[in-house]
Order: C-alpha cells, then structure tokens, then sequence
C-alpha cells in the first residue's frame, strides 16, 4: 500500500510539476507575442511618418551605387568597367535602396529567410524587416545613435539614417587610397591614385556598397543565429554579456562565408573593407604619426600599436572592420597569406572607457570638494576657539 502510495504521489508531482511548466511556457509564449505586436505596431507608425523612416538612401550626396556586385557572379566586371569608361559610357547605377534589395536577397540565401527580406515595409513575421529611420522616438533600441541594431522582435533591423548617410559621405570624400590596387590586367595594376577621376569615382561607389553590405550583412547574420538569444534578454546586447565576442564573430563569420561562395566576390570585399579600415585606422593615430612622412604607407597600421576606447555599447568602427578582416582570412586564407590583419589586430588594444565609470568618478570628485569646503570652514573656526 505504502509502495503504491509513494507512486501515485510521484505521479501526481510529476503531473503539477509538467502543468506548471506548460503553464510558463504558455505565459512566455503569451508574452513573446504581445512584445512581437508592440514592435510591430510602432515600427508600422514609423513607416507612417515620413519625418522618421528615411526612403531615399543612394540618392544626393551618395551619388548612386554599383548595379554589379550580385547579380553576375564570375563576371569579369573590372575589364568591362574600364572598357565602359575609356568609351565615355556613363555607370550603370541604383539607388542604395534597390542597391540593399539586391544584396540582401543574395546574403539571405540557403537560410530560413531565404528570398524573405524587405526594406522600409510594413513588417512581416518570418522575414527580416530592415528599416532606415532618421530617429526612433518610441526606443524600440537604445543603441539607436551612429549604429545599426538588430533588435529580435520581428527580426527587425534598425538603422540610423545618419549614420549611414556619414559613413558614405565620408566614403565620397576620400581623396587618398592606401590599400589599393584594384584594377589589374596583363599591363598589371592599376594605381588607384593615378588613375582617371572617373575611376575613383567608380572605385568610392564601390567602397560605398561594401560598407553597406558589411554593416546590414552582420546584422542578418544575428538574425539568422541569434533570435532566441535577443529576444530572451531584458536589453540590448554589450561589450560585458557572456559570449559577446564569440557572437559578434559568428555574425562576421556569416556575411564571409556569404562572399566566400564566389572567389572573386569575397576577393572583392576583402580589398574594399581594407580601404575602409586604413581610413578608420587613421582616425586614431596619434598627429605626430599622421603627420609623418610614412603616413601614406599602406603597412603603417602594422608598425604602430594602437589602443582604441570603447564603451559598453558601442564598439568603434575600426575595431570592428579589422576583425570582420580576420573573420574573411579565416574563412578563406589564401585571400592573406603574408597575416598581415592579424598581425595588426593584435597591435589594437581596446580599452573601455565606461560611462558608470565617469559617473562614479564625477560623484566622487564632488564629495571630496564638499568635505574640503566643509574642513576650510570649520578648521578656522576650532582655531578661532
């Protein structure tokens, strides 16, 4: 009787204890799809106001963007490019936005997103929905300013029109390149910076579209890899949460392995971001070295060591370009056999220069003068006494 008692009481606890469970994951499951519905309703007000979402990135100041990249692989472009130019031919050019439509289809392919990708459109679930917003009043991210974020509820990619839209003309300006030799033949290389003003500029349009493609192509790759993880947090992800590093390099690791399906792709995008990084790169160095006579060098960064501040959330652009470089390398070696990005990756040190930090130390400064002004009154006085 004992022994029947003891089963019929384990069962019964093992009954409560699954209703509970149930119970819980219901309530998440509940609770999940009311947070999906919140974002989805105020990014559906965004898209309603045209003084939040930003529709017109590749127009003005960033001159339009390449129709080549994806959409014939193999191609010899850089030929065919000099022979359109040499012939006075005007670029076959797209705006940025139906320049990421293309793209975007491209590096969602073979994933559960595969052809389900949109921009700037009423969002959608089991598709990644990417929206450019000069502002984000409702805060669906806190990493909204200089940044694009992918924030889990309805795989929605936020980005910040500013942000964007410095990065390119910044790109537009670029009078100097260090790390090119783009257009090579059987009369070999081509140096970038003697070659025709309308091959720079082709060249800038090009730089533009790997910048474009890097910055959205990491954020799919959390999309594709890190929904759970995002969703399940209670704020956005930082330099301190456990395994942040390893995410950020498997989000790199996805947008190379995407360029890693064409050599001549990825080749592409390797020399391209290596541009970017030597201008980022210079950014930081000290004014006694960008003034010196090696600054033109293209090695430089390689000579120098450098430490870089960083915050919790945001993690400087250089830091990231020199590490989406290791990620290509490690995906596909021969594309830098002499190690050169990761030689100069550990010649970065990061170093976090923490608001919580500022605070304390402003917060401490401020009593120290209280308790000095306190001494100076009362010391004169117990001399008086």
């Amino acid at each position: 009787m004992s022994a029947n008692r003891a089963i019929w009481l384990t069962t019964g606890l093992m009954a409560a204890s699954l209703t509970a469970l149930l119970a819980c994951a219901s309530r998440f499951d509940a609770n999940r799809k009311a947070e999906e519905e919140r974002i989805a309703g105020i990014l559906r007000s965004y898209l309603e106001d045209s003084d939040i979402v930003d529709n017109s990135l590749g127009e003005g100041e960033t001159h339009g963007m390449p129709q080549y990249i994806f959409i014939e692989p193999g191609t010899d472009y850089l030929s065919k490019l000099r022979a359109d130019i040499k012939a006075l031919k005007p670029p076959e050019l797209v705006s940025g936005q139906q320049f990421l439509d293309r793209a975007c289809l491209e590096l969602t392919k073979g994933t559960r997103f595969d052809g389900k990708i949109q921009i700037n459109r009423p969002p959608q679930r089991d598709t990644v929905n990417i929206y450019v917003l000069r502002r984000d009043p409702k805060g669906i991210t806190q990493t909204f300013h200089g940044n694009c974020t992918y924030i889990g509820w309805m795989n929605a990619i936020v980005c910040d029109a500013a942000f964007l839209r410095r990065m390119l003309a910044e790109i537009d300006a670029y009078t100097e390149f260090y790390d090119l030799s783009w257009f090579i033949d059987a009369q070999g290389p081509i140096d970038a910076n003697r070659t025709t003003p309308e091959m720079q500029d082709e060249i800038r349009r090009q730089l533009k579209a790997c910048f474009l493609l890097w910055i959205i192509g990491h954020e799919i790759g959390h999309a594709v890899l890190h929904y759970d993880y995002v969703t399940g947090r209670s704020k956005p992800i930082h330099l301190h949460d456990a395994g942040f590093l390893q995410r950020e390099q498997e989000a790199d690791r996805f947008v190379a392995e995407s360029f890693a399906r064409h050599q001549d792709w990825a080749s592409w995008f390797w020399l391209a971001l290596s541009e970017i990084f030597q201008h980022e790169y210079r950014k930081h160095m000290p004014p006694d070295s960008l003034n010196s006579s090696d600054n033109p060098n293209p090695r430089l960064a390689a000579q120098e060591y450098l430490s870089i501040q960083t915050s919790t959330y945001d993690l400087p652009l250089v830091v990231r370009c020199i590490r989406m470089l290791c990620q290509m390398v490690a995906v596909l070696p021969k594309l830098d056999l002499s190690g050169y990005h990761n030689e100069v990756n550990r010649h970065i040190t990061v170093v976090e220069h923490s608001e919580d930090v500022d605070a304390y130390l402003l917060v401490m400064t401020a009593v120290l003068l209280i308790l000095i002004a306190e001494s100076s009154r009362v010391w004169p006085a117990s001399r008086r006494g």
